[in-house]
């Protein structure tokens, strides 16, 4: 099921039946023009979904995917960003309250993520940065592929590592975390998995079976032992 029904919707939620009367729900990124930018109004869409689907029994697991084979995605929407930031130096007050709304919101977006109460798994292929890695690395099941380009970009304009990636570099060897805190340099699938930014790796042109496998297990019992089988 999709419930947003929409094609150009910039969030396509979808519901899938699986095994035992159970449902797999998806939210993929639909903004391929912009490398599915992660947005005000797709967080405003997603988070309502994740709270009907956090209390609802038969739901049990939750997909996140990206539109297209160019990215899951590249960051957060900078051009909004941008544009709202020139308004308000132009007007010396703030005017648009959007930079702030964003950052508060996404924050809060990739903590739900994080403390989510059922399996998160994310599928992040092709290019995944800034607000991308905030996904990827909130879910508890992260998975790359060999085309899988990730990166911090954000401190190349002067921001630190945001949306939760300094907890995740903590999490590194110091020297892995410096270097990738500071440069803001690539990383592959293969090297997402060595950090632990990334706990599964798979071909990219098999990535739509996870889909499918979630589909057709069995959900009974612990579901993460499920997604781990």
């Amino acid at each position: 099921m999709n419930p947003t029904n929409d094609e150009q919707a910039s969030v396509l939620l979808f519901e899938h039946a699986a095994g035992t009367g159970c449902i797999v729900a998806e939210a993929r990124l639909n903004l391929e023009a912009t490398l599915n930018s992660l947005s005000l109004e797709m967080i405003d869409i997603i988070n309502p979904a994740l709270q009907d689907w956090a209390e609802r029994a038969e739901v049990v697991a939750v997909l996140f995917t990206g539109a297209g084979d160019r990215a899951f995605c590249a960051g957060g929407d900078i051009q909004a960003l941008y544009h709202a930031m020139v308004k308000n130096h132009q007007h010396g007050e703030v005017v648009d309250e959007y930079p702030f709304e964003f950052f508060e919101r996404e924050y809060r977006f990739d903590y739900r993520i994080q403390t989510y109460p059922k399996p998160v798994i994310a599928v992040g292929h092709g290019v995944v940065m800034g607000g991308g890695v905030g996904i990827l690395s909130a879910a508890r099941y992260r998975v790359v592929t060999e085309r899988s380009r990730i990166a911090m970009p954000e401190v190349t304009i002067g921001l630190f590592p945001d949306a939760g990636q300094t907890w995740l570099l903590r999490n590194m060897p110091q020297h892995q975390a410096t270097f990738l805190g500071v440069t803001g340099s690539h990383m592959n699938g293969s090297d997402a998995v060595a950090v632990g930014l990334a706990t599964h790796r798979v071909a990219n042109e098999s990535r739509h079976e996870i889909r499918d496998a979630l589909c057709a297990a069995d959900w009974v019992g612990d579901t993460n032992a499920v997604v781990n089988a």
